[in-house]
């Protein structure tokens, strides 16, 4: 008797590949690892962008200060007139230039306050050559761009300290860490 023929064996064609056995998601470990690896990164990571944020604030304030009193000081220059620069005494850093227009808002003073909130700046010291103890301290630019004294504002935010300094004799204002 004839047996049945042989069935052939079905076999994978592997084209150059091993087969491997498919499953799919992740494991537990796996899922693990990934969540530690990314808090670990995040850790590293979260104190350098804060620390950045506030360098950049502490940089951007003094750049602005340093552009006002330059401001006030080529304004008495070009229009051959006086032009002071006036400070209040208080930890959050507020300032005006009186008898200038707001160019952001024709309608109002030059006026600026750098709101702690916003900003998370303090005021360290103000030494503008006036009594230390006075409400309002100023700096008077005369017709020829110079001022009446010379002084310096030093700033911080978080651990970033900027000095603005007045030149006494010239005007030239410059910006120290």
């Amino acid at each position: 008797m004839r047996g049945l023929p042989a069935m052939p064996i079905a076999r994978p064609r592997l084209c150059g590949w091993r087969a491997v056995a498919v499953r799919s998601g992740f494991s537990l470990i796996e899922l693990t690892m990934v969540v530690v690896i990314i808090a670990i990164v995040g850790a590293i990571a979260v104190p350098r962008i804060g620390g950045s944020v506030s360098f950049r604030r502490a940089e951007a304030a003094a750049q602005q200060i340093k552009r006002d009193l330059e401001y006030a000081r080529t304004y008495a220059m070009t229009h051959s007139t006086t032009q002071v620069f006036q400070c209040s005494n208080t930890t959050e850093l507020q300032y005006a230039l009186p008898g200038l227009r707001d160019p952001d808002r024709p309608d109002r003073g030059y006026k600026v306050s750098f709101d702690f909130e916003q900003w998370g700046l303090r005021v360290v010291s103000i030494d503008l050559g006036h009594d230390a103890d006075a409400d309002r301290l100023s700096i008077v630019f005369d017709m020829y761009g110079k001022p009446d004294y010379g002084g310096s504002m030093t700033i911080r935010v978080g651990n970033h300290t900027r000095t603005i300094t007045i030149d006494d004799d010239t005007g030239h204002v410059s910006i120290a860490r």
